[in-house]
């Protein structure tokens, strides 16, 4: 492996806000400075270079390797201790400082970490995530709105067409994300400029939070389905319970670590429950098709309410509508070509299985069938429909 090299991201701009050298001699220019994340110590060189002789500059980070690369650093003024940021007061009261002048976090990961596919994501990671985040109810219920309007062909031929298209941009700006490091927010800024970024990164908020909204609707309905069919109730106060139960969940996940999701939980034992359900409802009602007449079906045509081109918007919108959000997940990619391969394959795999589910689906049920009803009266459904369910916790999480 060729030796990395690492470059500190908004430098100047982010030491310049400390205004080391901007107040009286004696001062600022001499009091005692934090960084809070010492990475790989691109901030505390420079802020190493504007402090006064009599300065200090206290530097943290958890990473060993990091707390060995501080260690070049041969400065009467610099001080590195290994801990969190979180731990900082911790630190300073062990050090007597009661006061700093300055506090600099550069809050994300270093690219030095990620160079190690033990540390980063591989392209098992990658690809094992974004199975997951494809896979879920919504998708197969949008699925279902593909049949009558289109013919079985027309159908498939948009699900795959249109999953190879959004799942291949998808994986275009993951790629980006992964090469630069950056947070989908910092890219947006890089791009546009620090206050025009503002705007397009609000925006993608507010959707987030209307999508985690939506999500938990989902799961609720979801989860409420499965209450009554295995307690025999109707009670009013289950919706209510379900949404505080997955929410609960939720705030659970966005405590923990993406690496941790992915690897420890997702790869392991979530995907493998998802793959086994998706096929079990892949047998259950393609044999009901073949049972109702496959060639028939495959040569009914479509009503035409809907045409090919709205069909392929629709199946590229849901890909497309992780592009403000992928590289918040390819950033821990340990390289950008397997961060591009991996989200390909798992997402383009992920959204045909499930696009197509749900035609399957609403094609061997009566018009008006509920397709959540549909899978808990399948052999096997309330069992594989509670596994989707909670792999859905994921999107809601993204």
């Amino acid at each position: 492996m060729s030796e990395f090299i690492h470059r500190t991201v908004l430098l100047e701009e982010a030491v310049d806000a400390l205004a080391i050298s901007d107040t009286r001699e004696g001062e600022r220019t001499n009091g005692i400075f934090v960084d809070a994340t010492f990475g790989r110590g691109g901030h505390s060189r420079l802020i190493l270079e504007r402090l006064g002789p009599r300065g200090r500059l206290v530097a943290l980070d958890r990473d060993d390797e990091a707390v060995a690369a501080a260690g070049q650093i041969s400065d009467a003024r610099f001080t590195i201790e290994r801990a969190k940021f979180s731990d900082l007061a911790v630190v300073l009261e062990g050090m007597g400082v009661a006061a700093v002048d300055g506090v600099l976090f550069d809050l994300g990961v270093s690219s030095p970490q990620l160079d190690d596919p033990q540390r980063g994501f591989s392209f098992r990671d990658h690809a094992a995530l974004w199975f997951s985040l494809g896979v879920g109810l919504l998708v197969m219920q949008i699925g279902a709105y593909l049949i009558p309007a289109l013919s079985a062909p027309q159908a498939l031929a948009a699900v795959l067409l249109g999953s190879v298209l959004g799942a291949g941009l998808l994986a275009w700006v993951a790629a980006i994300g992964c090469r630069h490091g950056l947070s989908s927010s910092a890219l947006i800024a890089r791009s546009l400029g620090l206050r025009f970024a503002l705007l397009p990164v609000g925006l993608n908020v507010v959707q987030l939070l209307g999508w985690t909204a939506f999500e938990l609707v989902v799961m609720r309905d979801g989860t409420t389905a499965i209450a009554r069919q295995l307690f025999s109730t109707d009670a009013a106060w289950l919706p209510w319970v379900a949404t505080l139960a997955w929410g609960a969940l939720l705030i659970a996940l966005a405590r923990g670590s993406m690496v941790g999701l992915a690897r420890r939980f997702i790869s392991r034992f979530g995907l493998p429950l998802v793959v086994a359900s998706l096929c079990w409802l892949s047998y259950q009602f393609g044999s009901r098709l073949h049972a109702q007449g496959f060639e028939a079906w495959w040569s009914r045509p479509g009503d035409g309410s809907m045409g090919m081109m709205s069909a392929l918007d629709l199946v590229i919108a849901m890909p497309v509508s992780w592009l403000p959000l992928v590289a918040d997940y390819s950033r821990y990619g340990a390289s950008a070509s397997g961060t591009l391969r991996g989200t390909w394959l798992g997402y383009a795999l992920a959204n045909v299985w499930c696009y197509a589910l749900g035609i399957l689906i609403i094609s061997t049920t009566p018009p008006g069938a509920d397709l959540v009803a549909t899978l808990l009266l399948a052999q096997g459904g309330l069992l594989a429909l509670g596994l989707i369910l909670i792999d859905e916790t994921d999107n809601a999480y993204g």
